[in-house]
Formats: structure tokens, C-alpha cells, sequence
């Protein structure tokens, strides 16, 4: 029976324990989009602290905040701490994967943000929705987070950081609204009247074509006798009519109708007695900025 010498033995014990304790942390940390709570879902709130490094005090601050943003200008702004984005392959990827998962912002408007700390890749991301990137556009973003955020993180002063940038951010929504009024949902598309001006158009010029047609036989050949006249006038003025009543007809059902997806009643704002929501179904393609610290 073959055996392993004793220090061949030791190397590959000592191998798989080196790998046991660089992997078991690492998976131990691990985090998926869908294990971060949803504070929505949770308690109708805005902020999910799962890094631990916000007090109460401050993620009430937070929520007030971004609650009054909320019902002034519609949009939403979502403040997440993380231990870690592994195993996603950059912060980046993970917080627009995250703020998808969400769907931060109203449905249609896109007009949310997600303001991300990941603590132990010292990297702060700001993911903006395509309804807000003319307001907030990235050179934008990497200012604040430059000027106001960074800093501050530097100093270990994550609160102050966080309180600052999300005071930045809304400051710039409220000032630039990215929607007009609050709890209305996108504009209805307009009507075109074209094709019932071509319908009304074509039934008018058969009209007149068939007047037309009746006064020229009239006068083009006098009537003799009883059958040259209904010959002459009763079949053609007949299938005058039958046409004329099926091209000016015309079905309504036909319309289009336009149908809203978002209601006021999908808007919701922190509640002390713990009431849960949900995101109002917004999507970002990869809009805002990111910082190292």
C-alpha cells in the first residue's frame, strides 16, 4: 500500500491549512446584493447600516433628510454601508447591481441615487439613475465626493462624511428637480389626430365625389322610359350610398390608451412605527461617480 513520506504529509496538511485560513474569511464576508436589507422593506426608511458605523441618531438624520426630499421633489435617495463587495468583481458593479435589485426611484422618472460605503475597500459610490444624470452628472458626483466625502473619511470621520455628501447630493436635486410635481406620474403621450383627419378627409372627398358623379349623369343623358331611368339613377345612387356609409364609418374602440404604471400611492416616507414600503421601481445604467480614501 503506497504511503506518503511523513514530510510530504506535513507540506500538504500545512498547504490545505493555508488556504483554510485565507478562504474561510473570505467567504465568511462574502455579501450578495440580495442579503442587504432593503430599508424600505424593512421599516419605510432610507438608510441600511450594515458596516455599523452610523448611530442612531445620525441614520434618523439621514431619514429625515431624504424623506423631505422625497416628498418635495419625488425623487429617491438611498444610503447603504457595507463591510465588503466581494465577491463582486469592483464596488462600482455591486452598487449599480444593487440599486437595479431596489429599483431606487420612481418607475418611468429613474430619479433615484444610491450613496454606498464599502469600509473594508475604502471605496465611496454614488450610482444615479437616468432620470437624475442631467442634474447630477458624474464630473458632479466626483466633486462632492472629492470635497465633501473623502476627506472626511480620511480623518476616520464616516458619519460627518456621510451626512455631508448626502446633504450635498440633495441639495443639488432640490435646487434642479428632476421631476416637476410630486406623485404624478410621466406626461401622457399626445394624441395624434392624423389618421382620423385622413379618415374624415377621405370620407369628405367621397362624398363630394359621389355628388359629383350623380349631377354629371343627370345631365349627361336624358331618361327615357321607366327602366332607362332606374337604369340610369336608382343602382348607381344605391352603391353611392352603400359606400359612402361604409367609408365614413368609424369604430372608437380602435384608440389607443396610454396606462400609467405609477400611482402617488407607490411614494412613501419614513415612518417612526416601523412601516415598510418598497422602492418605487427606478433603473440606472451605470450613471454617477466613485472615491478611494
Amino acid at each position: 500500500m503506497f504511503t506518503l513520506n511523513p514530510r510530504i504529509k506535513r507540506t500538504v496538511w500545512g498547504i490545505l491549512l493555508g488556504f483554510s485560513l485565507v478562504l474561510f474569511p473570505l467567504l465568511s464576508h462574502a455579501l450578495t446584493v440580495q442579503e442587504v436589507p432593503n430599508p424600505q422593506q424593512q421599516y419605510g426608511g432610507w438608510v441600511t447600516d450594515m458596516a455599523n458605523i452610523l448611530s442612531p441618531e445620525t441614520e434618523n438624520q439621514l431619514n429625515r433628510m431624504i424623506s423631505e426630499l422625497e416628498s418635495t421633489t419625488g425623487a429617491e435617495l438611498a444610503v447603504v454601508t457595507v463591510p465588503t463587495t466581494a465577491p463582486s468583481p469592483s464596488p462600482k458593479e455591486f452598487t449599480t447591481e444593487l440599486f437595479n435589485h431596489w429599483g431606487i426611484g420612481k418607475a418611468g422618472r429613474d430619479n433615484g441615487v444610491l450613496f454606498l460605503t464599502a469600509v473594508e475597500e475604502r471605496r465611496v459610490e454614488v450610482e444615479t439613475g437616468y432620470g437624475v444624470e442631467g442634474v447630477l452628472p458624474d464630473a458632479k458626483v466626483g466633486n462632492i465626493l472629492r470635497n465633501q466625502v473623502t476627506p472626511r473619511f480620511r480623518e476616520g470621520d464616516f458619519e460627518g462624511g456621510i451626512l455631508a455628501g448626502t446633504e450635498a447630493l440633495i441639495a443639488v436635486i432640490a435646487a434642479n428637480p428632476p421631476v416637476l410635481t410630486p406623485g404624478i406620474g410621466p406626461e401622457p403621450i399626445a394624441m395624434d389626430w392624423t389618421p382620423f383627419l385622413v379618415v374624415g378627409g377621405g370620407a369628405l372627398a367621397t362624398i363630394a365625389a359621389g355628388k359629383a358623379y350623380q349631377k354629371s349623369r343627370r345631365t349627361f343623358i336624358e331618361p327615357i322610359g321607366r327602366s332607362r331611368s332606374k337604369k340610369l339613377f336608382h343602382n348607381p345612387r344605391r352603391l353611392y350610398y352603400e359606400r359612402s356609409r361604409y367609408s365614413s364609418s368609424y369604430n372608437s374602440s380602435g384608440s389607443s390608451s396610454y396606462d400609467s404604471s405609477y400611482s402617488s400611492s407607490d411614494s412613501s416616507s419614513y415612518s417612526s412605527s416601523c412601516d415598510s414600503s418598497d422602492f418605487g421601481g427606478g433603473s440606472s445604467g451605470g450613471g454617477g461617480a466613485g472615491e478611494d480614501w
